[in-house]
């Protein structure tokens, strides 16, 4: 009897000790159904069709370490953190018919056992333009490198304003001495696409211009030269099929269609002004024509 009552007790003991530990997986799920619970009681936009997709949809867990010192596997190169750490986590559900990812942010232990939502953040994230954020920022340092006379009031026009771009057919010295390249690149440099940064001077009219060299979609693109100039120069040196998308010709007078009435029609001559003259009448139904010889002969008739 005594034998089981230690054994009894033992076990009591062990379920103090450990009965509140649980695993991570546990931890983790609860924090995913308060992020759930305060997702669909915040968002107001969701359809039923979308707040079921949340309600029975596993979400993307993102975190980042916020405070506390790495653990020892992270010393040693593994992956571990520290338990007391602060970490930021973001709890997201990528909805199917939105653009936008919905997430709950919290902060919390790794563990995530004392995890709360803090914030409902919906953003879409657009993946951004590696190939013309490098241009640009090739473009905006060879400016502020090479026009060294340019107004204060310029340079932080080029330093904190986004530029244009356009494809130009400005006269690029290539000599490939002068600029310590092989003749061979220096003719696979004539191959490329000529495109200009270009941005609006602090006076109107006034245009600050970088050009390059490189791929059309500006992968590789390098600055040659750099230009402060007029917008009157810069159209000169604008390529033809650039300004043609500028100003489209207009195939007919504008405005002329919406002043026609029912049954008009435009006739187009080359060497006259478009006139608008009547369309020919339809041919009358045979039973109206019928009626109308009725009515002639009766009143012949009559008469």
């Amino acid at each position: 009897m005594k034998k089981r009552q230690w054994i009894f007790g033992g076990m009591l003991l062990m379920a103090l000790l450990f009965g509140g530990c649980q695993s991570p997986e546990f931890y983790q799920e609860r924090a995913v159904d308060r992020a759930r619970e305060y997702l669909l009681k915040k968002s107001t936009t969701l359809t039923p069709l979308q707040r079921e997709y949340v309600k029975f949809n596993k979400p993307l867990i993102m975190s980042e370490t916020l405070l506390g010192d790495p653990g020892e596997g992270v010393s040693a190169g593994g992956d571990e953190i520290s338990p007391h750490s602060r970490v930021h986590f973001n709890i997201a559900w990528v909805i199917p018919g939105k653009k936008e990812i919905h997430m709950v942010f919290g902060v919390s232990e790794p563990s995530m056992a004392m995890w709360y939502p803090e914030r409902l953040i919906v953003k879409e994230f657009i993946q951004p333009d590696k190939k013309r954020d490098g241009a640009i920022k090739a473009g905006r340092r060879f400016v502020l490198n090479t026009l060294l006379d340019l107004e204060l009031g310029n340079i932080n026009r080029v330093r904190f304003s986004e530029p244009g771009f356009v494809q130009t057919t400005y006269k690029l010295e290539l000599n490939y001495k002068a600029r310590g390249i092989t003749e061979l690149e220096a003719e696979a440099l004539t191959k490329l696409t000529q495109c200009s940064l270009v941005w609006d001077g602090i006076v109107p009219g006034e245009k600050i211009i970088a050009v390059g060299l490189g791929q059309p979609d500006l992968a590789g693109w390098k600055p040659m030269i750099s230009l402060f100039t007029s917008e009157a120069d810069l159209r000169l040196h604008i390529k033809p099929e650039e300004k043609a998308q500028e100003t489209p010709k207009s195939q007919s007078e504008p405005g002329l269609e919406s002043e026609l009435e029912p049954g008009q029609e435009i006739d187009k001559d080359a060497d006259k002004k478009p006139e608008v003259k009547k369309a020919p009448a339809p041919p009358k139904p045979e039973v109206e024509r019928l009626l109308e010889e009725l009515v002639e002969e009766k009143k012949a008739d009559d008469q």
